[in-house]
């Protein structure tokens, strides 16, 4: 897999994101998922040029989950929220979801749950298709992201005190190495994030980090030499 060079303000060098850019819909999703034995205890990769979470924090993380779904009716994309400026991560694109509930009987449940309650989505019109581990976040969460497919028609009720838009990012943006780009606030600083642009936000945070890890799994099964090749 090759990667392009990227220099931050103080000239140093960093191994920018490089996957193929990928076509994807929903039977790439389902071959996918259907080939891959789930792996709970895969730790996504934090990509941004950050401290990452120390180990010993882990265990005293808060469980959440969100869903990516994923809308295929000739035009693949996924669904996606903007925060309400009054919750935690206010105006942060992000895909929808939250924290464990003890009634949860699982990860795909939180999501589908929290999924409901921010946009309305029922969970009848939401196919599961698995898991992709787990995200340690600087909030304090352990995070299972889960990919499911969205079957058309479907209804939308944003929660006003939730979410201020829902907003769709394109399978060909998603899975597009140039659509990631790599941004240093302050030169002084080595710190550097990654984000996705999208209408008037952007994409960063752990969601960008969920979103760069299925993308390199897909690009690793998809290859010529990957699980996928025939």
């Amino acid at each position: 897999m090759s990667h392009r060079r990227e220099r931050t303000g103080r000239g140093v060098p960093r191994r920018a994101f490089g996957p193929p850019p990928l076509r994807v819909d929903a039977t790439t999703l389902r071959r996918y998922f259907a080939a891959t034995d789930p792996h709970p205890d895969v730790l996504l990769r934090n990509y941004h040029h950050e401290e990452p979470v120390a180990v010993d924090r882990h265990a005293d993380a808060r469980l959440a989950a969100v869903l990516l779904p994923f809308v295929d009716d000739g035009s693949p994309r996924f669904l996606m929220t903007r925060r309400h400026e009054s919750i935690s991560a206010p105006g942060h694109l992000c895909f929808p979801g939250g924290t464990h509930d003890t009634d949860d009987e699982h990860a795909i449940a939180t999501a589908l749950r929290e999924t409901r309650e921010e946009t309305g989505l029922a969970a009848d019109r939401i196919e599961p298709l698995g898991t992709l581990g787990r995200y340690y976040s600087h909030s304090g969460h352990e995070i299972v992201p889960v990919v499911g497919l969205v079957h058309p028609p479907y209804a939308l009720t944003p929660n006003p005190r939730e979410v201020d838009e829902i907003l769709y990012l394109s399978a060909d943006a998603a899975f597009r190495p140039h659509s990631y780009e790599l941004r240093q606030h302050d030169p002084d600083d080595p710190r550097a994030h990654y984000f996705v642009a999208l209408g008037k936000g952007a994409i960063t945070g752990p969601t960008v980090c969920i979103l760069m890890h299925l993308y390199e799994c897909l690009a690793g099964f998809l290859s010529p030499s990957g699980p996928d090749a025939s």
